[in-house]
C-alpha cells in the first residue's frame, strides 16, 4: 500500500504514540476551509483533549509564528470519517490498514523463533 501521509511516533501525553501532522490530514483529505479554523472546528466539534488526542507547537517561518498539531491516529481516523467525503473514507482505511501490517508484523511467529533461536546460542556461548 502506498504512503498517503507521514505517520510518524510522538509522545503525546505520557505515552509514545503513532501520530501525524494535522496539517499534513487537512491537505490529504482536500479541506477547503483554512487550516486554523478548520482544526479549531475539528476539536471543539469532536471533544479532542490537548495532550491526549494532539499537542501544539509554535513553529516560526518567514512570516508571523503558525501553529502545527500533531495528532494520534486514532483521532486522525476519527477526523477522517467525520468528513463525510470519500477522500475520508480512504484515509481512515489507510490508517486500519497500516495498523493491521503493523501488528502482524509484532505478531509474525518467524521473529519470536529467531529471538528464541539466538536467546539459545547465548546460552550455548556462555557454556562455552
Amino acid at each position: 500500500m502506498s504512503e498517503i501521509i507521514k505517520i510518524s511516533s510522538e509522545v503525546i501525553g505520557t505515552e509514545k504514540t503513532n501520530s501525524v501532522n494535522a496539517r499534513e490530514l487537512h491537505q490529504v483529505l482536500d479541506i477547503k476551509k483554512q487550516f486554523a479554523n478548520w482544526i479549531d472546528i475539528q476539536i471543539n466539534s469532536l471533544g479532542l483533549e490537548k495532550n491526549v488526542d494532539y499537542i501544539v507547537y509554535e513553529v516560526k517561518g518567514n512570516g508571523r509564528p503558525q501553529k502545527e498539531y500533531i495528532i494520534t491516529t486514532d483521532t486522525a481516523k476519527h477526523i477522517s470519517m467525520a468528513s463525510r467525503t470519500a477522500k475520508g473514507k480512504e484515509v481512515r482505511n489507510y490508517f486500519i490498514q497500516i495498523e493491521k501490517e503493523y501488528k502482524t508484523l509484532i505478531e509474525n511467529p518467524n521473529i519470536h523463533e529467531l529471538s528464541g533461536r539466538v536467546g539459545g546460542l547465548t546460552r550455548s556461548n556462555n557454556e562455552l
